[in-house]
């Protein structure tokens, strides 16, 4: 499970710059701040895992999603930089049973490197542009550990042009016996090529048994195997959903595949509700957040003649029962996220573009308990880009009503400055106040207008003779 996520030198981001997650993450800020960039940044990596291939490049375009080139995402636009990632995972049970329970084969990593103790490493990967092949490169990656010391590290541009493998730990231990072990390059011996060792894990099926180094090769290809397995199957588990949601189909057909997410524009958003049309738990759950943001009374699925299926619900002002799609632009707008929030896989993380978009105030500050209700006994997580300070507000109150915790929520604002974007965590205490001051331009807007609004009225009522 992905910890904290940093970047560096992609598009308005300068220096390193991240966020520590929570169980909701709220970015807010200026438009053009760069926001939007923190997470199709990991999006951009994400794409990047699911087509692993020797080229081993920043995936830009896929899937629907189009960053540019990559001319277009580095800072500054300076081919000559390096765009950098950070990632913090904390291991999984997976990791645990396959790897460090296993002390008889892999005791001695697992005692040098302490891991039977360790919960978290950083992963660092850097692509840089190569003029030659005219395209992006991982040119090198790193694992660090919760002391932020260097374990293992790859790099693509060795001083003898081998692409070798460097142990950085061991290489300090000169005298001890593991180190010998350990310090070698991998094409010294065998002819894989950089991003096959970082992506398949160290080769040993053309290895000598007999050779004392065989071993210890063999845990650090299956230490590197568990670390890349555990982020994949994070990764696998992303789900982004955009700032505009398509429109419903008025009728869909039951033959259509089944999908593990809505979709960037909630375009499988009904496919997906008939999948888990079935699991009265999550239906009623869908159900009663409709009924909460006041847009229906209930939600079913209705079979026609043709073959053909259609979502009903009943009105929530007449209770007239009509179709989804003839409730409005709004319905369609919110909808995608509640049903990707209760109906996808635990351990899923959403990260959602405006979802208070074409809702009012009163639905923006229940659309906060809503996403409360998502998250509750299970371990899916939000990441939010918002405007509202009306969600805000209500997120604020549950935690002082101890519907949530403090340290769930992580809010940071996003500022754009001279020497590039920064990212600003708005700590919260147990009940919800700010324990930071607010930028200017955010949260005050509501109370500047307000004001506003009757020092105009004041004057106006003293110039007419009205009094007040």
């Amino acid at each position: 499970m992905i910890q904290s996520f940093s970047i560096e030198n992609y598009k308005c981001f300068k220096g390193k710059n991240g966020v520590d997650l929570g169980r909701i993450t709220i970015l807010v800020g200026p438009n053009s701040s760069g926001k939007s960039s923190i997470f199709q940044s990991l999006l951009a990596l994400r794409n990047s895992s699911q087509s692993l291939s020797k080229e081993s490049t920043l995936v830009l375009r896929k899937a629907g999603i189009d960053y540019g080139s990559f001319e277009d995402v580095i800072y500054g636009h300076d081919l000559k930089k390096s765009i950098s990632y950070y990632i913090t995972l904390k291991i999984s049970r997976i990791f645990k049973s396959e790897f460090f329970l296993r002390r008889k084969e892999y005791g001695t990593l697992i005692r040098e490197f302490g891991l039977d103790k360790k919960e978290r490493f950083t992963l660092v990967f850097t692509f840089r542009y190569n003029q030659k092949n005219d395209e992006n490169r991982l040119i090198s990656f790193s694992i660090f550990d919760e002391s932020n010391e260097e374990l293992i590290s790859l790099n693509s541009n060795h001083p003898n042009r081998n692409r070798g493998i460097l142990l950085s730990k061991f290489e300090k231990k000169d005298k001890d016996k593991l180190s010998d072990i350990f310090k070698f390059n991998i094409l010294s011996e065998s002819t894989t090529p950089f991003d096959e060792v970082l992506y398949s894990g160290i080769p040993i099926s053309n290895m000598n048994f007999n050779n004392p180094n065989y071993i210890s090769r063999k845990i650090l290809s299956k230490f590197l195997r568990n670390i890349f397995s555990d982020l994949y199957r994070t990764f696998a588990k992303i789900h982004y959903l955009g700032p505009l949601r398509k429109e419903f189909d008025r009728n869909f057909s039951s033959t259509q595949e089944t999908p593990l997410t809505v979709g960037s524009r909630g375009e499988a958003t009904i496919q997906m509700l008939y999948k888990n049309s079935q699991n009265r738990r999550l239906m009623n759950s869908i159900g009663k957040s409709l009924q909460k943001l006041n847009i229906i009374r209930g939600l079913f699925i209705r079979s026609s003649k043709d073959g053909f299926l259609s979502v009903r619900c009943s009105d929530s002002k007449t209770g007239e029962i009509v179709n989804l799609v003839d409730l409005g632009f709004g319905a369609s707008q919110i909808f995608p996220l509640i049903v990707d929030g209760f109906c996808s896989q635990d351990g899923t993380f959403i990260i959602s573009e405006q979802p208070e978009i074409h809702l009012h105030p009163k639905a923006q500050s229940v659309l906060a308990d809503i996403m409360v209700e998502m998250i509750k006994d299970n371990n899916k997580r939000l990441i939010i880009e918002t405007h509202s300070e009306h969600l805000i507000l209500r997120l604020q109150t549950l935690i002082a009503k101890r519907r949530i915790k403090s340290s769930d929520v992580k809010v940071y604002y996003v500022n754009k400055t001279r020497k590039g974007s920064q990212i600003k965590y708005l700590k919260m205490n147990e009940y919800g106040d700010f324990t930071v001051k607010w930028p200017i331009g955010f949260l005050s807007e509501g109370s500047k207008r307000s004001l506003e609004f009757l020092t105009a009225k004041t004057k106006a009522m003293k110039k007419n003779g009205s009094g007040i």
